[in-house]
């Protein structure tokens, strides 16, 4: 506050500084990178199949399909694969359960880690690993 007199008049100023800080964007550690399967024993994966029903989303990046995932009521894993813009989204079949089978998956020892599909796993069921294709 500053206060400046000037004979009989009082002049008061008061100068108020307030500081907003925008709330940060939520990061889900789920889908953390160590947490997103591209490879099985030093090989990408080229296959990939779901036991229920599932859903294709937009797709943008394997964690923003993995946190669709977990943001989407009855979905047990992710399936994202950047080259053709998919996001599979393997739902649980009524049943959530961190040992429901949900899909299967298998590799290829000429496809580079990362190259092919990109899974996630949620609360609600996993994709099994099957085999060299």
């Amino acid at each position: 506050m500053i206060l400046t007199t000037t004979d009989a008049t009082v002049t008061v100023t008061d100068s108020v500084v307030a500081t907003y800080t925008p709330p940060a964007a939520t990061y889900y550690e789920a889908c953390a990178p160590e947490n997103l399967v591209s490879s099985y024993n030093g090989t990408g994966i080229n296959s990939v199949t779901h036991e229920f029903s599932y859903t294709t989303t937009a797709y943008s990046s394997a964690y923003d399909c993995c946190v669709t995932c977990l943001l989407t009521s009855g979905c047990a894993a992710s399936v994202a694969y950047g080259p053709a813009d998919i996001c599979d989204l393997f739902m649980d079949g009524g049943t959530c359960s961190s040992t429901n089978v949900v899909g299967m998956f298998e590799t290829d020892p000429g496809l580079a880690p990362g190259a092919g599909f990109i899974l996630s796993n949620s609360a609600c069921g996993y994709i099994e690993y099957v085999g060299v294709n």
